[in-house]
């Protein structure tokens, strides 16, 4: 099922049926406690604030212009998204508890910004496939 949402907030307990392969226009999203579950949507103009994925899958997703603040991701893969001008301000890009990586796997990077996040950089640069990601 694909949905289309505009200018609303979410938390665990908003968020929609198919919200995983939905669009999203400036959305926020906040203390979502996600455990393996995927996304491969649209999110755009949207912040996802203070939340954590486990053993997450971000399939062929895109971000354009998202703000990722303070969220945890462990063991978390991301493969074959287009990130357009988003921002990872003070996240955490950690192991599983069965030492599983966070993996950037074939993605495209455009015009997007680290700044304070621990694990981000060690976990770009396991990719197997060269990627642009500015920090």
């Amino acid at each position: 099922m694909n949905i289309y949402v505009e200018s609303t907030d979410f938390d665990q307990g908003s968020l929609p049926k198919g919200w995983d392969e939905g669009s999203f226009k400036y959305c926020n999203f906040s203390k979502l406690d996600i455990e393996g579950s995927g996304f491969g949507g649209v999110l755009v103009g949207c912040v996802i604030e203070e939340s954590e994925w486990y053993w997450g899958l971000f399939n062929t997703a895109t971000f354009v212009n998202v703000k990722f603040k303070r969220c945890i991701f462990r063991g978390t893969s991301f493969a074959g998204c287009s990130f357009t001008e988003c921002q990872f301000i003070d996240c955490v890009f950690a192991k599983s508890n069965l030492g599983g990586d966070c993996h950037f796997t074939e993605n495209r990077w455009y015009a997007c910004t680290q700044s304070g996040c621990t694990g981000f950089i060690d976990a770009v640069a396991q990719s197997p496939s060269p990627i642009e990601a500015s920090a």
